[in-house]
């Protein structure tokens, strides 16, 4: 039996995992997809992710990194037309790439790895979880004390275990070769109901121009990107030649309650499974944050009774998460004061 099972090898993933291998603990890390994989994100750190980053697993490789490499932050251009620059010295990277030497640097503590492994079941008794999973075609049983489940707000972890349904966005980016009069090292965000039903975005990662909408059914989406393509061309001189690939997503939509899920019995949720993300879809820096809190939570438990004790795991990540989780309502509340409508329009959804 595994001390712990992390579900999902994401950044929260990840970090869960080297932080109790670590510390002496069996850890096993369940990944549905093969290693690398993608995963639909602007591929930006913010200056917080890139420091957590080099804290907890060292400096990021050039290998992961694209151009340009530095970033300068975020712009934001409401539904007004008015923009709003947001200075942050970030780092532009390949996710695929850094979730992959992320792993491999979890590995390196003491950590095992399934990928292509998709959790079917979760069965929990007094000693731990019995996951039912399918790997390579044939299924099997692994048993873990205690699971930290990262896979993501659509992910397995949260269906499977019937915890409560998060309202959600989906997101659709493709990705060209072309040119536009945008700034590189920025990435944009627009909040304008006409080009998409959460916000629209357009950042650049060596020569490839990244494009998306968010929307509410996935069926709407490409009418959305289609104008908001026609947009760029006027207001940003966009110029596409060939289209490279797409790719769609969920994300967690958290105002106006801000509801969070931090654990079901003797599973505990990190980054998007818990619900925790910021505006605009940053979610590698809270995401990066919670795995760190969760593991603190089951270290600091476990060196004092010896046992995972799930009711203490969780008041004890509770409590490191508090701020964490204060921090991201100013956040979304700080939204409200740069597009009213855009909260306006989230509020409805509820």
């Amino acid at each position: 039996m595994y001390d712990a099972i992390i579900i999902g090898a994401g950044p929260s993933g990840n970090i869960v995992a080297k932080k109790l291998a670590e510390n002496g603990l069996n850890v096993l890390i369940v990944e549905k997809n093969r290693l690398p994989r993608n995963k639909s994100c602007s591929g930006v750190l913010i200056k917080r992710s890139k420091e957590l980053i080099q804290e907890n697993f060292g400096e990021i490789p050039t290998d992961v990194t694209c151009s340009p490499i530095n970033t300068r932050g975020i712009v934001i251009e409401n539904e007004l037309g008015k923009e709003y620059m947001f200075e942050d010295d970030g780092v532009n990277i390949w996710r695929d790439r850094l979730d992959h030497w992320l792993a491999q640097q979890a590995c390196d503590c003491g950590a095992e790895l399934l990928d292509q492994t998709t959790v079917l079941e979760f069965l929990e008794d007094g000693e731990g979880v019995s996951l039912r999973v399918k790997c390579n075609g044939k299924e099997d049983t692994i048993r873990g004390r205690i699971v930290v489940a990262c896979d993501g707000v659509n992910g397995a972890s949260r269906k499977k275990l019937n915890a409560e349904v998060s309202r959600h966005i989906v997101t659709y980016q493709a990705f060209y070769h072309g040119t536009g009069s945008f700034d590189p090292r920025c990435f944009y965000a627009f909040l304008n109901e006409a080009y998409s039903e959460y916000d629209a975005w357009v950042n650049t990662k060596d020569d490839l121009v990244f494009i998306g909408v968010g929307v509410k059914k996935a069926g709407n989406a490409k009418a959305y990107h289609d104008r908001f393509i026609d947009y760029l061309r006027v207001g940003f001189d966009l110029n596409l030649t060939d289209k490279v690939g797409e790719e769609y997503w969920t994300l967690p939509i958290i105002i106006p309650d801000f509801q969070t899920v931090l654990g079901r019995g003797k599973t505990f949720f990190a980054g998007e499974a818990a619900n925790l993300i910021n505006p605009m879809g940053e979610g590698i820096s809270i995401a990066m944050a919670s795995g760190l809190a969760v593991s603190k939570a089951i270290l600091r438990v476990y060196s004092e009774d010896h046992l995972f004790d799930e009711d203490k795991i969780l008041k004890c990540y509770s409590d490191e998460m508090k701020l964490e989780i204060e921090h991201m309502k100013r956040q979304w509340v700080f939204l409200r004061h740069i597009s009213p409508s855009f909260w306006k329009k989230l509020d409805a959804e509820g």
